[in-house]
């Protein structure tokens, strides 16, 4: 059987989609964070979480962010957003590609079409955050030339080594 990818904007359609792929890279980051997964869920509150997932099409709209999804024989299996964080600067979030669709450059795709997007849109630089224990995300933003940089913002204490921040020119 031949295999069919494509990344495109998020419909409406996708949204359950979108945000069951989100509640997955939480709890794959929940699962890899071992000992420090109390600090992790102190972060992302179940509740708080959801009540950010439910806004998902209102913080990544056009024309200052959106919503893509890697679909694999016409089934969405990830995602990746884009929101303007300030003049010339966009950031990339909740970028996950379920575990049984990894291996299609589809993650890399998606990050691939965020810049370009983001480069669209005018900024000139794009950052993102990840889990240190994301190993697999890690390389893939450092193959795509982002470096680490430090946390824009304050960092509880108990997320110090866990949380990691990149950047990179667009």
């Amino acid at each position: 059987m031949a295999i069919n990818t494509e990344i495109r904007h998020a419909t409406a359609a996708d949204m359950g989609k979108v945000r069951d792929l989100c509640r997955q890279y939480r709890s794959l980051l929940l699962a890899r964070a071992g000992d420090r997964a109390a600090a992790v869920e102190a972060y992302y509150p179940a509740d708080a979480f959801e009540e950010f997932l439910a806004k998902l099409e209102t913080i990544h709209t056009a024309p200052n962010g959106e919503i893509l999804v890697a679909t694999l024989n016409g089934k969405v299996v990830g995602c990746g957003m884009l929101s303007t964080h300030s003049t010339g600067l966009a950031e990339m979030y909740r970028v996950f590609v379920e575990e049984t669709a990894r291996g299609h450059r589809l993650g890399r795709r998606i990050c691939q079409r965020l810049i370009d997007d983001a480069c669209a849109m005018e900024h000139t630089k794009i950052r993102l955050e990840t889990g240190k224990p994301l190993v697999e995300a890690v390389s893939l933003y450092t193959s795509m030339g982002f470096t680490e940089i430090p946390v824009w913002y304050d960092l509880p204490e108990a997320l110090d080594g866990i949380l990691l921040a990149f950047e990179r020119p667009i």
